[in-house]
């Protein structure tokens, strides 16, 4: 019969209450794209004792102090008047913001996906025009926009759009 040491068991011991441990966990978002969202289904007719215009003056604030998942969050609440009155013309602007300030982020840093959207979100506004922002159909500008988000970021929904003209 083999015999085992203290020293073994406990290994064994705390190897199998980590794996438990871990397995136990609640799974979190992937990507800050993600976390957006999440956070916009959790807000979602559910503001806890939040307005909703103290949540856009906050959302503004930090969309002022340049954060980035602020800035996605108030320019798809303008683009789809969601809290707010639909506004293209400010979605434009933030995704804008966006694309402006972090066109050289890391193409796998946690905001990537953000700014990746916002460029294929820009690309649209391009590709249809936007006479309220004073923004004319320009498919060459569109095309360059969702060929940066599909070859720097590698965004596939920027890929898939750069290739539909080929199909």
């Amino acid at each position: 019969m083999r015999t085992f040491g203290v020293k073994s068991l406990i290994s064994v011991t705390t190897a199998a209450s980590i794996i438990l441990s871990v397995a136990t966990l609640p799974t979190y978002a992937q990507t800050a794209l993600d976390a957006t969202l999440e956070m916009a289904k959790m807000l979602d007719g559910a503001s806890g004792g939040i307005s909703g215009d103290e949540l856009v003056v906050a959302l503004q604030e930090a969309a002022a102090a340049g954060q980035a998942m602020a800035m996605w969050q108030l320019g798809t609440m303008y683009e789809n008047g969601e809290g707010v009155a639909k506004d293209p013309a400010k979605a434009f602007a933030y995704f804008s913001q966006i694309a402006s300030d972090n066109a050289d982020t890391a193409p796998k840093g946690v905001e990537a996906d953000i700014v990746a959207q916002s460029f294929v979100k820009i690309g649209d506004y391009y590709r249809d025009g936007l006479p309220s922002a004073g923004i004319k159909v320009n498919p060459a500008r569109s095309h360059a926009l969702l060929l940066h988000a599909a070859s720097y970021f590698g965004d596939a929904d920027a890929q898939y759009r750069v290739g539909e003209p080929l199909s």
